[in-house]
């Protein structure tokens, strides 16, 4: 029997759910709205609701919960000091799942999920890079894309000089 216990299976198995459900809670924090399944909505909505009710308070142990969900230290540093104290006087209710209309191709329900109480999470430059999955190495990254471009230009100096010597000779 499985009194009281709410999980909605889909296909994929296991670990591809939790995997989605972290993505889509991840996607929804950044756009503030997302559009899937009402199936999925529905389940995104308890996950999001847990996830942001330990978010009120910041303790070792609710900190442990959200690096479940979201392993990056950004993400759950955005939650404890933007979203929960958004929500910090409000009992529950943070996300409502908004019916739209049924997908041409296969005719599933669509909805969208979205703030039920309007809140704008400010994301940085870096660490919406990090947070979506960028490099792990940080600063590395951005150093080599300022490298190409001056080897580039190097060799289009080494280009130049080979020209004017031709034209010396």
């Amino acid at each position: 029997m499985r009194h009281r216990v709410k999980n909605t299976k889909f296909r994929q198995g296991v670990d591809a759910n939790r995997m989605m459900f972290r993505k889509m809670m991840l996607n929804f924090l950044q756009n503030a709205k997302l559009t899937t399944t009402h199936a999925r909505a529905k389940a995104l909505k308890s996950h999001l609701e847990r996830v942001i009710s330990k978010s009120r308070e910041k303790t070792e142990s609710n900190k442990n919960y959200l690096l479940q969900f979201f392993p990056k230290q950004i993400v759950s540093e955005i939650m404890f000091k933007q979203v929960g104290p958004a929500f910090a006087k409000i009992a529950g209710g943070y996300v409502r799942v908004i019916r739209l209309n049924s997908r041409v191709t296969d005719g599933a329900q669509i909805s969208r999920v979205e703030w039920a109480h309007p809140i704008v999470v400010e994301w940085e430059k870096s660490s919406s890079a990090s947070a979506t999955g960028g490099s792990a190495s940080g600063g590395k990254a951005t150093k080599d894309k300022e490298e190409k471009p001056q080897a580039v230009e190097n060799k289009k100096s080494k280009a130049k000089t080979k020209k004017t010597k031709e034209e010396k000779i």
